[in-house]
């Protein structure tokens, strides 16, 4: 496993620490937005992404998890649903 993918493992297990954290102060109704996180770290489409601007294109993780995001709100925005419009929006501060 390269630094990418213990960085995601990382991330994967900070995330859940965050969640029965948030979970046992606020409940789950509060924590549930943790669950979506997670699946944002394994979306195959954007680890896809993320690996081909690493590896073809030479970036280092952070700009190529950075572009990546970026590529898929923009997707988001350009949709004619006003609801996934704003989701988009929010996710620029990922």
């Amino acid at each position: 496993m390269g630094r990418a993918g213990r960085a995601l493992d990382s991330a994967h297990r900070r995330i859940q620490a965050r969640r029965l954290r948030i979970t046992a102060q606020k409940g789950e109704a509060k924590a549930g937005i943790f669950d979506a996180h997670l699946l944002i770290l394994q979306d195959p489409e954007l680890l896809a992404s993320v690996r081909a601007r690493i590896f073809d294109q030479k970036m280092n993780a952070a700009l190529a998890w950075d572009s990546s995001i970026r590529e898929v709100a923009a997707a988001y925005e350009a949709l004619a649903d006003a609801y996934q419009q704003r989701r988009a929006r929010m996710s620029s501060t990922w």
